[in-house]
């Protein structure tokens, strides 16, 4: 069975993924970013410790491990190229990128082309954990989206459609066709907290749609909720999320739908027809 290797960021990804191959019994290698790979998680498991900007070490240390299938899971904090400590390989990379203005998807593509001419095959997520990772169609909870809501459901998909020529944003809270906040560089948890300070008074409070940005390589930068979205959605007064079915990386389904119930927030998978 073929060796893993996991690029692991932030995030329940990361156990998904390590969970999965321990099902499998495939073996597994975590290559642990600093500032960015959770240590508690990780200490666990055999990995090394890397900067981001290590990349000959990167490509020994999976090397060493016997590694041939490569996933990027979890979420990374972008750095400044400025702020990077390169080795010698990281500094030959980088040097390809100096002067150029990419989204989040266009450096990914870079990282990923450049691992594969190494050898790797890169893979996504829900390859290994299994296609119920991805949130399918429908309502996962009691309560449901009201007709405004499934309105401003529409508006999100064609403003995010719009963004995803520019390879901006994943996500865009509405309330009654008014839109609070478009998702940047601070992430889905940061992006409902700042938004549930501009929502207005009214019978429909805002929620947050999730979709995936048009010809995005999926390998890679999924979109994902969890829990914490869950958490961050009730402190900030939402009714509830909505996301891209089968797009969509949902992380415990189960626990989410529980959550939702409980806070009484709906939790809805839309489709493009």
């Amino acid at each position: 069975m073929r060796a893993v290797g996991i690029l692991a960021g932030a995030g329940g990804l990361v156990e998904a993924v390590v969970a999965a191959c321990k099902r499998e019994a495939r073996p597994y290698f975590i290559i642990a970013f600093e500032d960015q790979s959770d240590p508690e998680f990780i200490k666990d498991h055999p990995h090394v410790w890397v900067g981001l900007g290590q990349v000959g070490k990167v490509i020994t240390s999976l090397r060493q491990a016997g590694a041939q299938d490569l996933v990027l899971a979890g979420a990374f904090k972008r750095p400044s190229f400025s702020s990077l400590k390169t080795d010698f390989m990281g500094a030959r990379w980088l040097a390809q990128l100096i002067g150029k203005s990419m989204g989040d998807d266009a450096l990914l593509r870079f990282i990923m082309a450049k691992l594969e001419g190494e050898g790797f095959k890169i893979v996504a997520a829900e390859d290994l954990v299994g296609a119920t990772l991805l949130g399918g169609a429908g309502l996962l909870t009691k309560k449901a989206p009201s007709k405004e809501h499934l309105l401003d459901i529409k508006r999100g998909l064609a403003i995010l459609d719009a963004l995803s020529e520019s390879d901006v944003g994943q996500a865009v809270v509405i309330q009654e066709g008014l839109v609070l906040g478009i998702e940047a560089v601070e992430g889905t948890q940061a992006l409902v907290t700042r938004t549930g300070e501009y929502k207005r008074a009214g019978r429909h409070a805002p929620l947050l749609i999730k979709a995936f940005k048009r010809a995005q390589d999926g390998r890679a930068d999924r979109p994902t909720l969890g829990a914490q979205t869950i958490e961050a959605l009730e402190a900030a007064g939402f009714a509830g999320v909505a996301f891209e079915a089968g797009e969509v990386i949902l992380l415990d389904q189960d626990a989410m739908a529980q959550a939702a119930n409980n806070k009484d927030l709906f939790i809805y998978g839309f489709t493009r027809d």
